[in-house]
């Protein structure tokens, strides 16, 4: 079906088009055999600060990280089978930190971002 991909920035960091991340999103829904389904996933775009809050909160490290994950409707592979075909799957909410990111990985911002982001949704 498709994948609604909703991006939130909470920071004043510019980050990559739309478009860049809706081609990763697609083949993870390929891959996964998600495609008689349609999905929803938010990216949040946060602050180191607001990320060390949600890394303590849910994680219990009061440190920043680069990208958490939080599954909503699929929290493992056979939840998927109890949804109809026209269903929508929430899959959940993908936090990623820009300036630690930055700081702890190599390639341009936008390859960063994009990469963290396939590992959010492998994480989903």
């Amino acid at each position: 079906m498709s994948v609604h991909l909703t991006i939130i920035n909470k920071t004043t960091k510019k980050i990559p088009l739309r478009r860049d991340f809706l081609h990763i999103t697609q083949s993870y829904e390929h891959y996964f055999g998600l495609t008689l389904y349609t999905s929803e996933v938010t990216l949040v775009i946060v602050s180191d600060t607001i990320m060390r809050g949600l890394n303590k909160k849910y994680r219990k490290k009061n440190v920043s990280t680069d990208v958490l994950s939080f599954s909503i409707d699929i929290t493992n592979p056979n939840d998927v089978k109890q949804h109809q075909k026209n269903d929508t799957l929430i899959l959940g909410d993908i936090y990623i930190a820009p300036v630690y990111s930055y700081k702890n990985h190599k390639g341009s911002p936008q390859e960063i971002i994009q990469k963290l982001f396939l590992h959010g949704l492998l994480h989903l």
